[in-house]
């Protein structure tokens, strides 16, 4: 009787064992599929609210009640422990005069060297830039959020000196990446909001497997850096007395 019930003891341990490190277990490939939801307005609002031209508080109002208030877009980050790549998906349908700039990206880590190759349109020329991975400094905080069945532990940052971001991560998917060129984390961006930019990118669900066969590095556009692109931007004559404008869109295209 004895025997058999240490027999079931040393049973149960090495299950909870098992179960443990089942649980723990750390993925490295898979997909993850994004919602992007933007507030329009308070963007629009941010950028022409304090305008005394009748014409900019004019499209202002236009804007206002020709589109909704906030506009959501759909993206797939796919990754293995080597790469990634963001891309949209072909129903993002929804445009708008902000849809015009950086609004649709496609975002390829290269992890192994610490390189991005990003694609950007801007009002309709496609831009390729290759730089380094942004070095943010996170402050990692205890406050947890499940989001897509996984456990994610908040973090704060300030990119660029000026673009305050919360972000959520999970420690259960390897790559340190996220939506766009944000990373740095000790896991998965999951969730990830510019509250002060009024948008967010959440998870919706999480494949994993292997999806290399989708990863592969953009080469489509005029190839630039960031820095050519903003004085092209700089350039552009209808920015000439809309100094708000061209401020968001500059944020824009380092983001």
């Amino acid at each position: 009787m004895v025997s058999k019930l240490v027999y079931i003891v040393i049973l149960l341990v090495f299950t909870c064992q098992y179960c443990v490190a089942q649980s723990n277990e750390v993925e490295s490939g898979g997909a993850v599929h994004f919602v992007r939801r933007t507030n329009t307005h308070a963007i629009m609002d941010s950028i022409y609210g304090t305008a005394k031209d009748p014409k900019q508080k004019r499209f202002l109002e236009d804007f206002k009640a020709t589109y909704p208030k906030f506009s959501e877009k759909e993206f797939k980050l796919f990754f293995n422990q080597d790469n990634s790549l963001y891309v949209p998906l072909n129903n993002n349908l929804s445009k708008n005069y902000l849809s015009e700039y950086a609004d649709d990206n496609i975002i390829y880590s290269d992890l192994l060297n610490g390189t991005v190759t990003s694609k950007k349109k801007i009002q309709g020329t496609e831009f390729l830039t290759v730089d380094t991975m942004k070095d943010i400094r996170w402050r990692i905080t205890n406050e947890l959020r499940e989001i897509a069945g996984y456990t994610c532990r908040r973090a704060n940052a300030l990119l660029d000196g000026e673009i305050y971001l919360v972000a959520y991560y999970t420690d259960q998917l390897l790559p340190k990446v996220g939506p766009e060129r944000i990373n740095g984390l000790p896991g998965l961006i999951l969730g990830l909001a510019a509250p002060r930019e009024h948008v967010s990118w959440f998870a919706r669900t999480v494949e994993i497997g292997d999806f290399s066969s989708s990863i592969s590095i953009p080469t489509q556009g005029i190839k630039m850096d960031e820095s050519e692109i903003v004085k092209d931007v700089q350039a552009n004559p209808i920015f000439i007395d809309d100094e708000s404008m061209l401020n968001w869109v500059i944020k824009r295209i380092l983001f």
